[in-house]
């Protein structure tokens, strides 16, 4: 993601509300710039980053300036299993994400199908999918 992203981009996916601040307020001070970005990469597309280095450093200056923290070139990412496997279930938590299963599962297996049947190949329905599996979490 090291490409140059527009502001309004930024804007969009990476604003954390007071809400959220508050539950970011309860994360280590260290590991608060790595928490922001996996909540807004969760809400956003669903998926957790891997890598924080791979953010591109506007976003980051974005992020560090909501927070109150001093400019950076790194995030602080945690090195405990443990530590990141609490603070994605608490992510997970917060966004209210559930595991799919029963009814949505077999939702979107119908929806894939149909869209299969219409001629959508799994390139197309890639993204479709992600949506609409966000939509459902």
């Amino acid at each position: 993601m090291n490409k140059k992203i527009t502001k309004e981009y930024i804007i969009k996916h990476w604003t954390i509300s007071d809400y959220d601040l508050s539950e970011i307020k309860k994360i280590k001070s260290s590991f608060r710039l790595y928490f922001t970005i996996q909540l807004c990469s969760l809400r956003q597309s669903g998926k957790f980053i891997k890598y924080c280095s791979d953010i591109s450093s506007d976003i980051v200056n974005y992020l560090t300036k909501q927070l109150d923290l001093p400019p950076t070139l790194i995030v602080n990412e945690p090195s405990r299993r443990k530590t990141i496997s609490i603070q994605k279930q608490r992510l997970l938590s917060y966004l209210e994400f559930t595991r799919y299963e029963g009814l949505i599962v077999t939702s979107f297996e119908s929806w894939i199908e149909s869209e299969a049947r219409h001629g959508k190949l799994p390139n197309e329905l890639n993204a479709e999918a992600q949506s609409f599996l966000l939509k459902k979490k």
